[in-house]
């Protein structure tokens, strides 16, 4: 403490140490006197300067080259000795820059990368299955391609494809055959060709189409038209005699013949009829057919009904009825029921109907064919009588057989009563309801349709039920009863106990129970706890209930929207919403400095969240809005009325959404047009005090233009010191509060073509 400066003696010959070195609290600072070193936090310094910690400089000059962990750099190079050099730039820009940067044979300048060397190509390769993707920051991506565009692999476009921007110049091939469908954007709008340029030959399988308008029509195939179709002009259908037409839709007019008695419906060759005609009136050359009557349209002609050579006129069902009287010139054939008064019958009789005899006997010595019997006594048939309703064999030892057709059964549609014993030597097949009273069934029963037992089934076996047992009241098993949905037990106070053998559990659908544990069958399902209606899930416990405990890491690979766990890594409970676990014990920070509350104090009730950033309240947000005296984003500082970037030199960018534009005010911009959104109102720029406009540039300021008559504004529009080129004299014109006139004067402007005479006048006059 009592030396205050080095005094002269320690000066000489600049501190010769004689080759001991120096030290400064043993390794803070350390001089190497015998090597030349100076070491910094090291006793041991390796270099010429050896630091053993962080060095902080503003400027850093290496004249050579400068060594840094693995990175050499000399001159303008800068080179390392790992196989990889990464730059991981900091901030909320993230950014590295440069105006220009060569890598290889690929150059990046501004927003353009090209290739140094001679017509070389730029590769875009991704990594095994990996995409290439292109985009921006508003979600559309314009990709303008200036050369020839090649793909040799599949092209996959999801959004608006445009081919081609002049409709008589641009054209596409397509070498390759389309693999999909071709579905217009908007129904009925766009077409397939135009009047003026026509597609040669379409090879379809089936067309579906509203209206179709052709010269000529060739279809081999299917024609399928699901509206409305008008075909004018002269129409066939089918080449020759194989093809077919089908008509499925109603037919909407009438179907008139070209020439009258000329053409058929239907065809004589093969022959070919039409199945059924459904036609109101049907009027030919004589006769009408109208609902149930036919008539001679002729006047006083007959109305004949005739079959073809040894045919007949065939009534088949309904009851003829003739009111006047009748000739028959050949055989009367009655298959029916026939009630005849004094009927004298000469020849022979066939009788094919009904037949009643109500008195007296009817014998014959030969075969009766016949349809319906009806006898109102006794017939009797070989072995064989029936009386009223009673069929009784008439032959000792003989059984009434009924049997059937072939395939067909023996039909009762009425109830049958047995009086005796009923064997059934194979398959009793009862669909409807069955009453049995003292049954004894030795052999097995299979029951597939309903049973209903009134009384009681007792069984001295296993009783197996492979379907369904339904009981229409109270199923009773030992102490444990089933009515309707419910299953209860008899005794007074018993339990209900369901269970499983061994190590087995009681499986409730989907649903396993082991002693007190309730598990899921099927892996990884959810155990779904469902009140109805309006009731809830109440857990009725004093002590707790325990959530699912884990660490961040054992969190669910697959969770879903209301999931909540105590997460022992930070200690918190937890709840999985939209994609995230959030904090489920408000938002506040460990220390508990920092924090969002939901109203000013408790309990005040105002609907304001107020945000805390170290006990500060920094923002709030009421029914209004967001308030707060400084919002900042990744580079826009918003203060009072001020809104600016905080990095310095950094452009402040107003993007809109594709085609939109930036609206301030009365005033769109959009690219570098400037737009007033109220028709007909006047866009003004105004300078305060001695300001003026100044404009940049060297080319120059387009002003409006046009013709002096029809494009020019009237005087009662036009506002002085309007500019504007006249197109027609070519000169520039304003408005000075009256009239328009040229910017030269009251004299007006010389032409181009006048201005060249003067001057070849002036160069010839002075040689």
């Amino acid at each position: 403490m009592a030396v205050g400066r080095i005094s002269g003696p320690l000066l000489k010959d600049n501190l010769l140490r004689n080759g001991v070195n120096l030290a400064f609290e043993t390794n803070l600072l350390y001089l190497d006197v015998n090597n030349s070193r100076i070491g910094i936090k090291t006793s041991s310094p390796a270099y010429d300067l050896d630091v053993n910690g962080t060095t902080r400089t503003t400027n850093l000059t290496a004249t050579t080259q400068a060594n840094l962990a693995t990175f050499t750099i000399s001159g303008n190079n800068i080179a390392s000795s790992s196989n990889t050099i990464n730059f991981f730039p900091s901030g909320a820009g993230n950014t590295i820059y440069n105006a220009r940067a060569l890598i290889g044979n690929l150059q990046l300048t501004g927003n353009t990368i090209s290739t140094t060397n001679s017509n070389g190509a730029i590769n875009i390769t991704a990594n095994g299955t990996g995409g290439i993707n292109l985009g921006n920051s508003s979600g559309s991506v314009l990709v303008t391609v200036t050369g020839d565009l090649h793909a040799t692999g599949n092209i996959t476009a999801d959004g608006n494809i445009t081919l081609g921007d002049n409709l008589t110049q641009d054209t596409v091939s397509f070498s390759a055959e389309i693999n999909s469908d071709i579905i217009p954007k908007i129904d009925n709008t766009y077409n397939l060709g135009s009047s003026l340029l026509t597609w040669s030959t379409v090879y379809t399988n089936s067309v579906t189409v509203t209206t179709v308008s052709t010269t000529n029509f060739t279809a081999t195939g299917t024609v399928s038209v699901s509206n409305a179709t008008v075909l004018s002009g002269n129409t066939t259908i089918g080449a020759t005699s194989s093809n077919t037409l089908t008509v499925t839709a109603r037919i909407n007019s009438n179907l008139i013949p070209s020439a009258n008695n000329t053409y058929n419906l239907g065809s004589s060759l093969g022959p070919l009829y039409w199945n059924n005609a459904y036609i109101s009136t049907i009027n030919t050359a004589g006769m009408q057919i109208t609902s149930n009557s036919i008539t001679a349209t002729g006047t006083n002609s007959n109305l004949q009904l005739s079959a073809n050579g040894t045919g007949t006129v065939y009534i088949p069902t309904s009851n003829l009825s003739v009111t006047n009287n009748v000739s028959i010139g050949g055989t009367l054939t009655v298959t029916g029921t026939s009630t005849l008064a004094g009927v004298g019958i000469t020849g022979t009789l066939t009788q094919t109907g009904n037949f009643t005899q109500s008195s007296g006997n009817f014998s014959t010595t030969g075969t009766i064919n016949s349809g319906a019997i009806n006898s109102t006594g006794t017939l009797t048939l070989p072995n064989v009588t029936i009386a009223n309703s009673t069929i009784t064999g008439t032959t000792t030892a003989t059984n009434l057989i009924l049997t059937p057709y072939a395939g067909q059964q023996v039909e009762i549609t009425s109830n049958a009563t047995l009086n005796g014993n009923a064997t059934v030597g194979g398959t009793l097949t009862v669909t409807g309801t069955s009453t049995l009273a003292g049954v004894g069934i030795t052999g097995n029963v299979t029951q597939t349709g309903t049973f209903n037992q009134t009384g009681n089934f007792t069984t001295s076996g296993t009783l197996y039920v492979s379907g369904n047992l339904t009981a229409n009241s109270a199923f009773t098993v030992g102490n444990v009863q089933i009515s309707g949905n419910t299953v209860t037990t008899t005794d007074t106070n018993g339990n209900l106990n369901l269970t499983a053998n061994g190590v087995g559990s009681v499986n409730v659908q989907n649903l396993s129970i082991n002693n007190n544990v309730i598990g899921s069958i099927n892996t990884n399902a959810n155990i779904v706890l469902t009140p109805q209606g309006t009731g809830n899930v109440v857990i009725n416990n004093t002590q707790s209930f325990i959530v699912p405990v884990g660490t961040t890491g054992q969190q669910p690979a697959s969770p879903t929207n209301g999931m909540i766990r105590y997460n022992t890594t930070n200690n918190r409970y937890e709840g999985y919403a939209n994609g995230y676990w959030t904090n489920l014990g408000g938002v506040q920070s460990l220390d508990g400095r920092t924090y969002i509350t939901p109203e000013s104090s408790p309990g005040a009730n105002n609907n304001v969240i107020s945000f805390y950033a170290n006990n500060v309240n920094t923002a709030y947000i009421n029914s209004s809005g967001l308030y707060t005296t400084d919002f900042k984003t990744a580079n826009i500082d918003i203060t009072g009325n001020t809104i600016s970037t905080y990095t310095a030199n950094t452009d402040m960018n107003l993007v809109p959404n594709g085609t939109g534009s930036i609206v301030i005010g009365n005033l769109a911009f959009n690219n570098n047009s400037v737009t007033n959104r109220v028709s007909q109102a006047v866009t003004v720029l105004a300078a305060s005090g001695d300001g003026y406009y100044k404009f940049g540039g060297t080319y120059g300021v387009g002003i409006p233009f046009g013709n002096g008559n029809t494009d020019r504004p009237g005087n009662i529009y036009a506002e002085t010191g309007m500019i504007r080129l006249n197109t027609d004299s070519l000169s520039v014109e304003v408005f000075n509060g009256a009239a328009w006139s040229s910017v030269v004067g009251n004299a007006g402007g010389i032409t181009n073509i006048q201005a060249t005479d003067i001057a070849l006048g002036i160069v010839l006059s002075l040689g």
